[in-house]
C-alpha cells in the first residue's frame, strides 16, 4: 500500500496521477493540481482568510490563494486536514498521532503527512517536489529527516524523487577546502556506495585474505 506525497517544487509534475494510487498534497501543490485524496494545510486558516497572518509577516500567502484552495477542495471532493475543523476542513488527528509517537517534533507540514502515513500503515511512501533548496527549509530539514527515519525504521520504503537536497549528502568545506559529496569515511559517491559495498569493491575497504594490521607508533 503506497502513498505519494507531492510538493510544489521541481519534479512535482512527475508524480503519478493514477486514480488507483493514493496522493496527498500540500496547500501549495493543491494550487497546481486538484486530484488529491487529502491536502494538508497546517495553519490557522481563519487568520489567513482575514489577512492577519500576512500582516504579522508569518506568510506570503494571499487571501485569494487560500480561498481558491478551499473552492477546489469542494469542487474536486478531496479532504483538507488542518489544525481544527474549520469551514471546509477536517481536524488533523493530532491526539492520535501524539499518542502513537510520543513526540512534538513537527517542523513543517511534511512531518504531519509522514506521521499520518506511518500511522495509517502505508508500506511505501514516494515523495515528489520536495526540494529543500530554499533558505526557509534550513529549520525544517531536521524534522523531515527525523520522520523519514521513523518511517524507514518501521519497515516502510521511502523513495525521494526528482531534484532535491532531501536525503542527499552535501558537499563539504573543511578548513577552507572544498570536498565533493561523498559517504563519510569511505569518500565514495553515494550513488555508487551500496553497489560497491555489496560487490566488495569499496575503494577504501577491499577484503583481503590476511587481517590488516594497524600499528601505532
Amino acid at each position: 500500500m503506497k502513498v505519494n506525497i507531492v510538493g510544489s517544487g521541481p519534479g512535482w509534475e512527475k508524480a503519478p496521477r493514477d486514480e488507483d494510487e493514493v496522493s496527498w498534497g500540500f496547500y501549495t501543490s493543491a494550487e497546481m493540481r486538484g486530484d488529491f485524496d487529502i491536502v494538508f494545510d497546517m495553519h490557522p486558516i481563519p487568520d489567513i482568510l482575514t489577512g492577519k497572518r500576512l500582516k504579522e509577516g508569518r506568510t506570503n500567502r494571499s487571501i485569494d490563494s487560500c480561498k481558491k484552495m478551499l473552492r477546489r477542495a469542494t469542487a474536486n471532493g478531496y479532504t483538507i486536514y488542518s489544525l481544527e475543523a474549520y469551514d471546509g476542513c477536517e481536524k488533523y488527528p493530532i491526539k492520535d498521532i501524539v499518542k502513537k509517537f510520543n513526540t512534538s517534533f513537527f517542523t513543517c507540514g511534511f512531518d504531519y503527512m509522514m506521521a499520518l502515513a506511518i500511522y495509517r500503515g502505508f508500506t511505501e511512501i514516494d515523495v515528489y517536489g520536495v526540494t529543500l533548496f530554499r533558505s526557509e527549509y534550513k529549520f525544517e530539514r531536521e524534522g523531515i529527516s527525523y520522520w523519514i527515519g521513523r518511517a524507514e525504521g518501521s519497515g516502510i520504503k521511502v523513495t525521494v524523487h526528482g531534484p532535491t537536497s532531501l536525503m542527499r549528502i552535501p558537499a563539504r568545506k573543511i578548513r577552507g577546502r572544498d570536498f565533493d559529496a561523498c559517504v563519510y569515511g569511505y569518500e565514495v559517491p553515494e550513488e555508487t556506495f551500496i553497489e560497491n559495498v555489496l560487490t566488495d569493491n569499496l575503494v577504501h575497504h577491499k577484503p583481503s585474505d590476511e587481517p590488516q594490521q594497524v600499528v601505532a607508533n
